[in-house]
């Protein structure tokens, strides 16, 4: 499918509630997917929220067209209204649709479907137990999780792991509806260093040769678990290691944040001096360069965009089951730990920390793990969901015109 053989007013629309200028792996994923099916011939719309009124209702970023939607906030009843904002945005641009790919927040493919476009909708599944909460709920939520399985019962289902796609299965979805595709990395810029950028990063941090570097990058929410860290890294410390912890990232304004309960750990561990927190970072290459390790401590993760960009650049890694580790991980490329604890944390940090030899197999093996995760591989395989997508689409659409012309209700 490409754009000579599309009408130019056909568009992919792309629906995720975080997009630029915010900072984070949801914004990455989804501009990492918008440019590359522009570059591929297709036009792409973004639709996100627009969380700052300073923000413009709509611009072009990196050549793709963006349109934002109110309310600015992100409590559960501003969240209802960006559905129904969201809702009438689609009813607008329905013919001219090709296909919706919605990315962390089921409820846009709920918006999607309700404009009739739930045939060309492929809802992106992003973090384990979402789809627990959201179909599967109990109590007074169970009529609620029952009317959204009936809204997306004709959306196709985008797992980004096995136990994603496990997860949804059982949760009721059709497996036959389910695709398991990754998150995407960008390998032309998260890459590993050469001996001279690694020597210039270090130096950069005012790194020792013998330091031990830790490095965390992502948001500051409670379910990222960075406080179970800290602990680490400080009991790092009392073995006698040279270690400096580097957490990048910061609250977003979400009711989950957690920067408080990290900077306490950080003073309670006496770790304050070994901490630098330079907040939310565009560009984080140039700490990866200079990491001799990359922790995920989350508690609930599907596939970290800041895991897979720190495999691309020879970083060994170390995420716990809970945060996906043991669907990217194994002893080539990083550790998984028993669980995301602060003693299983420590463990591991300790056995790398100790081991100069062994960290550098797991920054060659991470390099040749993170090929699996290609920005042109998931591009190409959307790009064949998507044309699936649309020809589900047009033919639904032929067979709701012939029913018109034949006086019966499409």
């Amino acid at each position: 499918m490409s754009r000579a053989r599309r009408s130019p007013e056909r568009c992919i629309v792309i629906a995720v509630p975080d997009f630029e200028p915010t900072v984070g792996g949801t914004s990455r994923h989804a501009r990492n997917l918008a440019v590359a099916l522009q570059d591929r011939g297709h036009r792409v719309v973004v639709l996100t929220q627009r969380l700052d009124r300073s923000w413009p209702a709509a611009e072009w970023i990196a050549g793709v067209e963006v349109h934002r939607l109110g309310p600015a906030s992100r409590r559960r009843g501003a969240m209802k209204l960006f559905v129904a904002a969201a809702t009438c945005w689609f009813i607008g641009r329905r013919r001219s649709t090709t296909a919706v790919f919605t990315l962390m927040y089921p409820d846009l493919g709920v918006a999607a479907a309700l404009a009739g476009l739930g045939g060309r909708t492929a809802v992106c599944w992003a973090g384990l137990g979402d789809a627990t909460d959201t179909l599967a709920a109990h109590g007074v939520r169970a009529p609620l999780a029952w009317l959204r399985r009936m809204v997306l019962a004709r959306s196709r289902h985008v797992a980004l792991t096995h136990a994603l796609s496990a997860e949804l299965i059982t949760c009721g979805v059709d497996p036959r509806s389910i695709d398991i595709i990754p998150t995407p990395v960008d390998s032309a810029v998260y890459r590993p260093p050469s001996a001279v950028e690694r020597q210039a990063a270090r130096a950069a941090l005012d790194l020792g040769p013998t330091t031990f570097a830790v490095v965390y990058t992502g948001h500051l929410r409670r379910l990222k678990r960075v406080e179970r860290l800290v602990e680490a890294a400080a009991a790092l410390v009392d073995d006698g290691i040279d270690a400096r912890l580097y957490l990048l990232g910061d609250s977003r304004g979400d009711l989950d944040d957690a920067t408080p309960t990290v900077e306490a750990a950080i003073e309670a561990t006496g770790l304050t001096g070994r901490t630098a927190r330079p907040g939310a970072v565009a560009d984080v290459r140039s700490y990866l360069w200079a990491a001799d390790a990359f922790v995920l401590p989350s508690e609930r993760e599907g596939l970290s965009n800041s895991l897979l960009e720190a495999l691309a650049c020879g970083v060994p890694c170390i995420a716990p089951p809970s945060a996906g580790g043991d669907q990217v991980l194994d002893d080539s490329c990083g550790v998984v730990p028993s669980d995301g604890g602060a003693a299983a944390i420590h463990a591991a940090l300790l056995a790398l920390a100790s081991d100069p030899a062994r960290r550098q197999e797991l920054a060659t093996g991470a390099v040749v793990r993170s090929a699996r995760y290609s920005l042109a591989q998931v591009a190409l395989e959307i790009e064949r969901l998507i044309g699936r997508l649309d020809r589900v689409g047009e033919i639904r659409s032929g067979q709701g015109e012939n029913n018109d012309r034949n006086g019966h209700v499409g």
